[in-house]
C-alpha cells in the first residue's frame, strides 16, 4: 500500500500496522531531561504492555570534568542535547501515544511527515565516533613536569590562550594566576587541569 493512499493522515503512520522488525528512530524532548526521558519511556511501555518492542535506547554522552569543592570530578553530557536515539518496534497507537510521555516533544519526522528511519549503519559510525573522540582525547594529553612560579600557556577552556604562572599544584588540578585583560587589572587564579596547560618554553620550541 502506498503511503500516500492511506486514508488516515493525521498521524504519521507507518506502511503496516507494526514495524515486523525493530527499527532505529529519533526522540526530540527537553533539554537536560534525556536520561529522566528514556526511564519514563521504560515505564509507559511496561505501563501498555509494549515494552518488549523497545531494544535499545541510545544516548550519546561525553564525559567531561567539573570543579566541585576544588576537585575535579566527572560529569556525563549529551552530545546531542534534546534527542534520544531508541530502537523499537512502532505500531500506529504507540506513535500517537509517544508525545504524551514526559518531557517527550514528537518523534523526528522525513519531509512527508513520517517517523524517520535511521540506518543501523548510522548508528553504528555514530557510537564509533563518539569513541574514537574520547580516545583521540586521550592520546592527545601530554605530560610537562610542572613547577610553581612557572610561566604556562592555557590550551583549553575560558581562557584559552593565555598565559599565566603556577601558584600551586594538587594531585588533580593546578592553580594558575592569569591577566585576563591587562597587568593594570588584578590578576585571576584559576584551576586548571594539568593537560590543559603547556610550558612556554616548550611553545616557544
Amino acid at each position: 500500500m502506498d503511503r500516500k493512499n492511506q486514508s488516515d493522515t493525521n498521524l504519521p503512520l507507518s506502511v503496516k500496522e507494526i514495524d515486523d522488525v525493530a527499527n532505529w528512530y529519533v526522540l526530540y524532548v527537553a533539554n537536560g531531561h534525556e536520561f529522566e526521558v528514556s526511564k519514563n519511556l521504560e515505564r509507559f511501555l511496561t505501563k501498555v504492555g509494549k515494552r518488549d518492542r523497545l531494544e535499545e535506547i541510545f544516548i550519546p554522552i561525553s564525559r567531561i570534568q567539573v570543579i566541585k569543592n576544588r576537585t575535579f570530578v566527572t560529569k556525563e553530557q549529551c552530545v546531542y542535547s534534546g534527542y534520544i536515539f531508541i530502537l523499537i518496534k512502532l505500531d500506529r497507537i504507540l506513535i500517537s501515544q509517544l508525545p504524551d510521555i514526559k518531557f517527550v516533544f514528537r518523534i523526528l519526522q522525513d519531509n512527508n511527515s513520517w517517523p524517520h528511519i535511521l540506518k543501523d549503519e548510522e548508528i553504528k559510525k555514530l557510537k564509533e565516533c563518539i569513541s574514537s573522540k574520547d580516545k583521540e582525547k586521550v592520546e592527545k594529553t601530554k605530560s610537562y613536569n610542572f613547577y610553581v612560579g612557572q610561566d604556562v600557556k592555557i590550551i583549553s577552556g575560558l581562557f584559552t590562550g593565555i598565559h599565566g604562572e603556577i601558584e600551586h599544584i594538587k594531585k588533580t588540578y593546578i592553580t594558575v594566576s592569569v591577566y585576563p585583560f591587562s597587568k593594570k587589572f588584578r590578576s585571576v587564579k584559576t584551576d586548571v587541569f594539568p593537560q590543559d596547560l603547556i610550558p612556554i618554553e616548550c611553545e616557544i620550541k
